[in-house]
């Protein structure tokens, strides 16, 4: 409801979050490197297998020790499949020369001092392929990040006597996406891709309250970012800003 005017408007928490995944990947589009490789990584669970929390981020590590410094960015989402298990699709920003070997297959050659290279993703099968453009990239993860799909990540079951057993890839701690640059052309690019993340209102407050735009890029570049306040709100520093809206109630039904 807004505080203001008494309007209420209704939406549901599913389609809010949808929205938010769509902006996010759009806004990380947007400030690719130019010149850049992009890799479509897919990893799946095998029959059988449990999604546990820190997988796909044991998959980054992986794939950060593979390529270093040549890995300049990725994007995740997550999908179900149609047997419900979830798997991920991953853009790997990497420079033009950079390549990744097989994620599920354990490499021939030994480490440093002989010690055995772990795989990537031991948890199914993986599948790697050179992309054009991280245009077409992005274009493909929404693609997957639609309604449907992500709909699909819980499905509720009733039985007769009225309560519900859900059947569900998605579990408490599970991220629906993630947006990372690593490397960027300047720093003060890398704190206007993270101001990205926070909503256009709460920047065009602390910019009034600030003195304007390059005052709250300077904030970024601090390392000082409009957080979430306990009470309610954002804070930047020791300044609070609250939304003209407030939250009347939730209630939905995952059906």
């Amino acid at each position: 409801m807004n505080r203001d005017t008494g309007e209420v408007a209704g939406g549901w928490y599913f389609d809010l979050r949808l929205k938010r995944l769509r902006r996010r990947l759009r806004a990380w589009a947007a400030f690719c490197p130019r010149g850049a490789a992009v890799l479509l990584v897919t990893l799946t669970y095998r029959p059988g297998e449990r999604w546990e929390e820190r997988q796909v981020s044991g998959f980054l590590r992986w794939a950060r020790r593979r390529l270093g410094d040549r890995l300049l960015g990725y994007a995740w989402v997550v999908e179900a499949q149609e047997r419900g298990a979830p798997h991920y699709h991953v853009l790997l920003v990497v420079d033009r020369r950079a390549w990744l070997p097989t994620p599920d297959v354990l490499p021939a050659r030994s480490g440093r001092r002989g010690r055995p290279r772990g795989v990537g993703w031991a948890h199914g099968l993986t599948n790697v392929v050179r992309l054009q453009s991280v245009t077409g990239g992005v274009r493909y993860l929404l693609s997957y990040a639609s309604k449907s799909s992500q709909r699909a990540l819980v499905v509720n079951a009733w039985d007769g006597r009225g309560a519900v057993h859900e059947r569900r890839a998605w579990q408490r701690g599970m991220r629906w996406f993630a947006v990372v640059w690593r490397q960027l052309a300047g720093g003060d690019v890398l704190a206007r891709f993270r101001l990205s993340s926070r909503p256009r209102w709460v920047l065009e407050a602390f910019s009034w309250l600030l003195g304007g735009e390059a005052a709250l890029l300077e904030s970024a570049l601090r390392g000082d970012l409009p957080v979430r306040s306990p009470g309610g709100g954002w804070r930047l520093g020791r300044d609070v800003v609250l939304s003209g809206w407030t939250l009347l109630f939730v209630a939905w039904r995952w059906t």
